[in-house]
């Protein structure tokens, strides 16, 4: 099999869980609109939506600069650094996936006090997401 059907294949896969995701966005969308009860409450809700992209930020940051590293050994045909990134990064991300979850755990009851969260139940919801969307990149990964 050729690299340009593997490249093409690989882009159907993350075609469709963009677009898997996107229904799981418009699916939470609609539970939200159902659960407000005011319209102020639309701003808590971006509130807890920024915090859940804040409290992942330090993973993605570790899973986009392994994306950069195989690609620029890849690109530069070094295999022995790529083969020993790849061999050592499942390990790397778990560990990294693990103390995300346990800083994540740990910071949301004082975050949650920093951004004024009214009522538990956001702040029980952004870290459930926080946790899925962690554990769903290392399963990806």
């Amino acid at each position: 099999m050729s690299h340009d059907v593997k490249l093409w294949r690989s882009g159907v896969i993350f075609s469709v869980a963009g677009f898997v995701g996107g229904l799981g966005n418009f699916a939470f969308q609609g539970i939200i609109h159902r659960h407000i009860q005011q319209e102020a409450e639309w701003g808590y809700v971006s509130s807890t939506l920024i915090f859940i992209n804040f409290l992942s930020l330090p993973l993605s940051i570790v899973g986009w600069s392994l994306v950069h590293y195989i690609a620029h050994f890849r690109a530069a045909n070094d295999d022995a650094r790529l083969q020993g990134l790849l061999s050592g990064a499942p390990k790397f991300l778990l560990k990294a996936t693990a103390a995300g979850s346990l800083l994540a755990i740990a910071l949301a009851g004082p975050l949650s006090r920093f951004f004024n969260f009214p009522r538990s139940s956001l702040m029980l919801v952004a870290l459930v997401c926080v946790l899925v969307g962690l554990w769903s990149g290392f399963a990806v990964s």
